[in-house]
């Protein structure tokens, strides 16, 4: 059991991303108790300049469940700013 942990651990210096052409909008909810905010900046940061963040007030690790209008709502403008 000790060793399946272990192989879940990853050293966040060495990972890499792939680069991907398309733009990336991520939906974050500000209490998000999985994965912080400033995680999501650091990830909008690897990710590239074809990432954008939104993060939503009161909005947890499922944001979608938590404040579906505003989640739609941001998604709807993200889709609307795709060509």
């Amino acid at each position: 059991m000790a060793e399946l942990l272990e192989a879940l651990i990853i050293n966040n210096d060495t990972t890499t991303l792939p680069s991907f052409p398309q733009r990336i909008d991520l939906l974050w909810g500000e209490n998000d108790l999985f994965f912080s905010v400033e995680f999501a900046k650091d990830l909008q940061r690897k990710l590239g300049e074809m990432t954008s963040m939104e993060s939503i007030k009161n909005g947890g690790h499922l944001v979608q469940l938590d404040r579906p209008f505003v989640y739609n709502k941001l998604l709807n403008k993200f889709l609307a700013s795709v060509h």
